[in-house]
């Protein structure tokens, strides 16, 4: 992923604050993005029917991703709250960088 020649510059961005979001969780960040070009795996609402499936955590965090992705993770923000606060910090930093 690192290695997408079609990113802009506004997709690596994103991508930098998602990736820090998931603690560079590989399983995650090959979850919801193709290797080879800047684009989700499967739709929005297919990741998000999958994403079900895994902790509680980690769904949660995948619909973070989705929402700075391509706003459909439909997160809302009492939900920031459920994360550990290493991971909510780690969010918090994401939505930092990628408002400057």
């Amino acid at each position: 992923m690192k290695c997408w020649d079609s990113a802009g510059s506004s997709e690596k961005k994103q991508f930098e604050a998602i990736s820090l979001i998931l603690n560079n969780n590989k399983n995650l960040l090959s979850f919801l993005f193709d290797p080879h070009s800047p684009k989700l795996t499967n739709s929005p609402v297919n990741l998000m029917r999958r994403a079900r499936s895994l902790s509680s955590t980690d769904y949660l965090l995948i619909k973070i991703c989705l929402d700075i992705w391509c706003e459909q993770g439909q997160v809302q923000v009492y939900e920031l709250f459920n994360l550990e606060p290493e991971l909510l910090n780690l969010t918090l930093l994401a939505f930092k960088r990628l408002g400057s």
